[in-house]
C-alpha cells in the first residue's frame, strides 16, 4: 500500500522552488527504488533545495506507484522515471546507466537526505579527480556513520 504525501504541507514549499534558479550540472543521479514513494519524495525535495542540481534524475522503481509523490517534482527538476521488471537494485541501476546522458554519474539509494550543499562538494570532487569513484559518508539522523561497510572499506 502507497502512504500519498499529503502535499499541502509542502505547497508553499514547493511554490519557491518552482521559481529557483538552479546551478544545474552535468550529472546524472540514478536512484533505486522499491515500494519507496514516502521516501522518494523527502530525497527529491533535498535534491530541489541543493546549490547544485543534476541536469537529470533517473528514478529506476518496481511499479508505477513508487513514482506517486514526486510528481509535482516535474515543473521542478528534470527527472526521469523507468518501471524495471526486475526487482533487483543491481538490474536496476544497470537500466538507469544505460538511460544516462550525462557525463558523470552519481548513484542514490531512496532513503538517502542530500544536505543543501552535498550534489556540489561531490560534484566538485568529481571533476577535480576525474579517473576516481567517490564514496560520501552516509549519517543517520543522530549524526553516527550510516554505512559502516563503507567506513572500513575506504
Amino acid at each position: 500500500m502507497t502512504k500519498k504525501i499529503n502535499l499541502l504541507n509542502y505547497n508553499s514549499e514547493i511554490s519557491e522552488l518552482e521559481k529557483k534558479k538552479f546551478n544545474i550540472v552535468n550529472l546524472s543521479l540514478i536512484i533505486c527504488t522499491h515500494m519507496g514513494s514516502e521516501k522518494l519524495f523527502y530525497l527529491i525535495l533535498s535534491i530541489c533545495k541543493s546549490t547544485f542540481v543534476p541536469a537529470e534524475v533517473i528514478i529506476i522503481g518496481t511499479h508505477k506507484d513508487d513514482f506517486i509523490n514526486i510528481q509535482i517534482f516535474k515543473k521542478i527538476i528534470n527527472f526521469k522515471s523507468i518501471v524495471s521488471p526486475i526487482a533487483d537494485q543491481v538490474f536496476q541501476r544497470k537500466l538507469g546507466f544505460e538511460k544516462s546522458t550525462c557525463k558523470f554519474i552519481l548513484q542514490s539509494d531512496d532513503d538517502i537526505e542530500f544536505y543543501n550543499n552535498c550534489i556540489e562538494i561531490l560534484y566538485k570532487e568529481i571533476i577535480k579527480n576525474n579517473d576516481y569513484i567517490l564514496c560520501p559518508l552516509i549519517v543517520d539522523g543522530l549524526g553516527n556513520n550510516a554505512d559502516q561497510r563503507s567506513v572500513n572499506q575506504y
